[in-house]
Order: C-alpha cells, then structure tokens, then sequence
C-alpha cells in the first residue's frame, strides 16, 4: 500500500537521528546535554549531528566539485532516484556504522578524532549493507517483476540512455524507455536530460548492491 506517504525534510532527518542518539545515557553524558534543551532547539540539534559525524567523508560526489559535509553526505546516499529519503535507511546506515565502528575498535584501529563518535571508513562500509538491504528488501521485494532488468545492469556505469538500456535489456528502443520508466516510477532509475532524448541515473543508494561504478 502506497496511499500514503510521509514527507521527511532535512530538519526532520536531523531530528530524527538527534533524537534517537539522545535516548543513550552515554551519550548524553559524553556531550554534557540536557535532551529536552537539545530537541527544542534546531540549532543545538544541528550542532549535536556536527559533533557525532565526522566532518567530511573522503568519498566526493560525482563531478567532485561539491564538498559536503558528513550529514549531507549520508542523505545523498540514502535517497532513491525520485530524491526521498526514507527514515528506515539512514537510521539503518547509523546502526550499521556503529557495528562498523566498534569492529574497528576491537581489531585495534584508532579512535575516531575530536569529538566523533565514528570514522569516515564506518560510515563508507557501512553504505554497502544499506545498499544490500534497500535493493533486496524494498526494491526486488516491491517490484519483483523488474528484478530480472536490474540485474543485467550489475557493474555497469550509473548512466544509461535508452540506446544502452537497450542493448543491455535487447529488445526495441521504445521497450526499453517503458521499461526505464516503470524503473523511474520504483525510484531505481533517476530520469535526467531532456524530455526528447532523457537518460537515467542509478542512485548511490543502489550502486553497492549492484557493484555499479561510481563514474558516468
């Protein structure tokens, strides 16, 4: 069922993730905060977020021109091809992180710097399972129909045009852009480019499971 759908702002992801780290003991002893203080002000929630992340994750976007911070990083590998953000993946990707980051502790490694409580590997090995869980448990188990297409494009570039798509898929140019639609519409595909010659971007949050390139 799909007839409803809750919209998440950035404010309220940074809330979200604020509030739940809030609910540790440790935590808020670790950063001498008060919750209540913290969650009723935007500011000091988005300053909390700053303290926990590490502040940049050697991974650039594509282009490289854009240097985000760790927050902003997270949301753009957690949104699908139509650019939501689903609560479950980026609470999955801090969980996941933070298994991540206390393996690394055991085996030796050094402890995050300053203030952060995870590293920049953490979070980096920690997209892959998220990768893993969205495209098995929502996208194959929605649109299990599209499976067999998204497969044939395991470890392929992000960017396909309808002539690629349909050389990969085989078939016609015109099956290939309904195809490419009906992936648009399961947010696999992001459509990009002109209405008369469109082409279609797999999202980060895809590429992992797919073992696609991060290179157009």
């Amino acid at each position: 069922m799909h007839d409803l759908t809750l919209t998440w702002d950035y404010t309220s992801l940074v809330n979200l993730v604020v509030r739940r780290a809030l609910n540790n003991d440790l935590i808020r002893k670790f950063y001498t905060v008060e919750a209540d203080a913290i969650l009723g002000n935007v500011e000091m929630q988005s300053s909390l977020i700053a303290k926990i992340l590490p502040e940049k994750v050697p991974d650039p976007p594509e282009g490289g021109a854009k240097k985000w911070k760790t927050f902003d990083w997270m949301l753009s590998r957690t949104c699908d091809g139509s650019g939501y953000n689903a609560p479950r993946e980026l609470i999955y990707l801090m969980s996941e992180a933070r298994n991540r980051q206390i393996s690394r502790l055991e085996k030796g490694h050094q402890a995050p710097l300053g203030t952060s409580l995870f590293d920049p590997d953490s979070l980096k090995e920690a997209m892959h399972k998220v990768s893993e869980f969205r495209y098995e448990r929502t996208l194959c188990a929605e649109y299990p129909t599209l499976r067999h297409f998204v497969e044939r494009l395991e470890g392929s570039k992000p960017g396909q045009d309808v002539d690629t798509l349909s050389r990969i898929w085989g078939g016609s140019k015109k099956e290939a852009l309904g195809r490419a639609k009906q992936l648009v519409d399961a947010g696999f595909f992001e459509r990009k480019g002109p209405a008369e010659r469109p082409w279609f971007r797999v999202p980060h949050l895809y590429r992992a499971a797919l073992k696609i390139s991060e290179d157009l």
